[in-house]
């Protein structure tokens, strides 16, 4: 049907002044009867068609349509200008940027959970499990930050315990 449709549509101008040939003719006819969208089409189109003088109606040059298609293609392919390069170059930067951070994530994140060795997997799936975790984490990212000298600016930082409004000083 959709097909049907696009014939008519094709066919539109030769179907209402009458030029198509026989069989084309027959075809959208045939159409017609089943289609009411394409009978509003045609009908609109006519009185439109009719509406317009027959000398300012016109015909296309034989080379309209091969110059026309020329013009896209040449607007299609790609040309090396300076901006354009530059998008292109941005928008391969953000995607490099993207898989570098996604990469860098996954391997901090593995390092993040690896365990040392002299603590095993057994003692901190147990009752202090969480307790035992709290301490590799701190035995391994914040031993740098245990050794400031007293009353600097990075001591006053790392030592501040805040006071919630639920305990008691």
């Amino acid at each position: 049907m959709i097909s049907d449709c696009r014939q008519v549509e094709d066919n539109l101008i030769d179907f209402v002044e009458g030029k198509a040939p026989e069989s084309l003719r027959s075809a959208v006819n045939g159409h017609l009867k089943k289609c009411p969208e394409c009978v509003r089409l045609v009908e609109r189109f006519a009185e439109v068609w009719e509406a317009i003088p027959e000398g300012e109606r016109f015909s296309p040059s034989a080379s309209l349509w091969p110059d026309l298609l020329d013009r896209i293609r040449t607007l299609d392919e790609p040309s090396l200008s300076g901006e354009r390069l530059m998008t292109r170059l941005m928008n391969s930067l953000q995607i490099t940027a993207a898989a570098l951070l996604l990469l860098l994530s996954v391997v901090f994140g593995f390092h993040l959970g690896n365990v040392p060795e002299q603590y095993s997997l057994r003692e901190a799936s147990g009752e202090h499990g969480p307790e035992i975790i709290e301490k590799l984490f701190v035995i391994e990212y914040f031993q740098d930050f245990q050794d400031f000298p007293p009353g600097t600016l990075s001591d006053v930082y790392t030592s501040y315990e805040i006071q919630y409004p639920d305990e008691e000083s």
